[in-house]
């Protein structure tokens, strides 16, 4: 939704929730590291455009080495952990490890910690950790490692805590800066999960490389965790690359030691031709390549499969509780998108990947309804007649100010000749980030609508609680209904994320019309047939997947 999601899905946000609770949450779930005896997943999978295998593999085999293509590299290999943000987890998630994960559901589950307890007032979580799991250096990992990881972000003024009890050995509590919701950023329990806040990393190996003098400057550059896999080495534009780690603690389904792989390389290719070419010609396993002909190309090939998921959308955004701005009427709002003719956007620009959206939910996400009553489609009479009897039978003039990533200026420009014809006319800004930034925090213009993608996180409460809050209204020009605040309310201060509950803050957002969708957002994945790979774009974040599970058939 709105502000710094599309800049960073791991961006720490601290903010105020009030939330109502009288029982404490408690889960003792085991961890999910379930292999797949053949090539279908643990989970719904995405659409699959061209099968990975031609037929079913007896099952996971050990060995080999897995060459993933990343299109944009870091500063340093990642290690020491606060200082983590967007792009670091897809490399370093190989060495570091979290307290709990998120799963392809919106649900957290215990990871490193076994079990979790939230307190009755929310206002803490104590987490009773593994026992006999140890960093790849040989130490240890219990309560005290945890207490300095969790301390540490304290420090860096990003944490979701105040302070950290020692309860004993093996068990730590993160007394709570506010109330913990069931988001997966912005406070909630993802807040200790996969947005790297409570990833762990070795004690022993900061103290051993001069601690507060030295440690953490070692650690940057040579990251030690508990993880399935032990880092060997990184240059800088060029690969980062990690070894098996022989004693690392998860087991899968049937027992069996993980991680499977021997090495697992990063690859860092910023030209999308250049990843192409390199992974038509067998030099990687696995790249992001783009919609329609690269995609086409590739699939066509024989030996690579391509897997497209639709996990967000480009929205506008528009001025909706200004009285002198247009769109805080309601009938402007609706004959803005009954002006667009979303089919022709689709149909022009898709290579039928992607459905015209009407709704918040996209189409491979659970929010999504297939059986969606509430569509405004294409009529132009329709939306002349709503602009009347606005007040606005004229049309009027505005201005679209787009992300500083991920918009496709050709289609703006058709939605942009499309509204011409009911009298909407437009100019579009395309700003860089800094300029983009300080804008949205002024507030919106009148008369100014915003374009920007919305996140691929499984639990949307995270946006809701950060991008649509009503005790933080949106750049103070989102209008907050006494529908979309009972609505809110009942999703993001429930104890547990409930599907349902979010799916009706959607509605009223779409029966008042109050966010539009563009166009969708899809995303290619493109891997060599021998390659398995479980997890893409279903962890609570898109960079995070489930790399002890990977393996080759070949």
């Amino acid at each position: 939704m709105k502000k710094a999601i599309f800049l960073c899905l791991v961006l720490v946000l601290c903010v105020s929730l009030f939330v109502g609770c009288s029982k404490s949450t408690t889960t003792t779930t085991a961890p999910k590291t379930t292999a797949p005896k053949t090539t279908a997943p643990t989970t719904t999978p995405p659409k699959t455009t061209a099968p990975t295998t031609t037929a079913a593999p007896a099952g996971p085999k050990y060995g080999g080495t897995f060459r993933y293509c990343l299109g944009y590299t870091i500063e340093n290999a990642g290690g020491w952990i606060p200082e983590l943000f967007v792009g670091t987890p897809t490399q370093v998630q190989l060495i570091y490890e979290p307290l709990l994960r998120g799963d392809d559901k919106g649900n957290i589950i215990p990871w490193l910690a076994e079990k979790y307890t939230v307190a009755p007032d929310l206002m803490s979580v104590t987490f009773n950790l593994r026992k006999g799991i140890k960093f790849s250096d040989g130490s240890d990992f219990n309560a005290t490692v945890a207490k300095w990881n969790l301390d540490n972000f304290i420090t860096s003024h990003r944490a979701y805590w105040t302070s950290v009890d020692f309860i004993d050995d093996y068990t730590v509590k993160c007394n709570a800066a506010f109330p913990i919701s069931n988001t997966v950023i912005g406070g909630g329990l993802g807040g200790y999960s996969d947005s790297v806040d409570t990833w762990m990393a070795s004690k022993a190996a900061y103290d051993a490389h001069g601690g507060d003098n030295g440690g953490k400057d070692w650690l940057r550059d040579n990251p030690v965790g508990t993880g399935p896999y032990i880092f060997k080495s990184y240059e800088r534009d060029v690969a980062f690359k990690a070894v098996r780690n022989p004693n690392y603690w998860a087991k899968d389904a049937n027992g069996n030691k993980l991680p499977y792989l021997d090495e697992f390389d990063i690859v860092y290719i910023p030209d999308p031709l250049t990843s192409k070419a390199s992974l038509m010609a067998g030099e990687v396993d696995l790249a992001t390549v783009s919609l329609g002909p690269d995609a086409q190309e590739v699939a066509a090939s024989g030996a690579i499969g391509t897997t497209v998921s639709v996990t967000s959308n480009i929205e506008f955004v528009p001025d909706s509780l200004h009285a002198d701005s247009p769109f805080s009427k309601q009938e402007v709002r609706e004959a803005f998108e009954y002006a667009m003719n979303k089919e022709a956007v689709a149909k022009a620009f898709s290579y039928g990947a992607w459905k015209a959206p009407y709704q918040v939910g996209a189409q491979d996400t659970p929010y999504y309804d297939p059986n969606y009553q509430g569509a405004r489609t294409y009529n132009v009479a329709k939306a002349k007649e709503l602009l009347t009897s606005a007040g606005y039978p004229n049309g009027f003039h505005m201005t679209f100010i787009c992300a500083p990533t991920g918009i496709n200026k050709d289609i703006i420009q058709a939605y942009i000749e499309q509204l011409s014809a009911v009298g909407i006319t437009a100019d579009v800004e395309f700003p860089d980030a800094p300029k983009y930034m300080p804008d949205e925090a002024a507030g919106i213009p009148v008369s100014v609508m915003y374009v920007e993608p919305t996140g691929g996180i499984v639990n949307w409460n995270a946006f809701l609680l950060f991008s649509n809050n009503p005790t933080r209204p949106k750049a103070g020009s989102w209008y907050f209904s006494p529908e979309y605040v009972a609505a809110y309310n009942a999703a993001v201060n429930a104890p547990t994320f409930d599907l349902a509950k979010t799916k009706a803050v959607f509605k009223v957002m779409e029966d008042q019309c109050l966010i539009i969708q563009a166009y969708a957002a899809a995303g290619v994945i493109a891997t060599q047939k021998y390659v398995h790979i479980e997890g893409v774009f279903h962890r609570s974040f898109s960079g995070l997947f489930n790399t002890e599970l990977v393996w080759l058939d070949k």
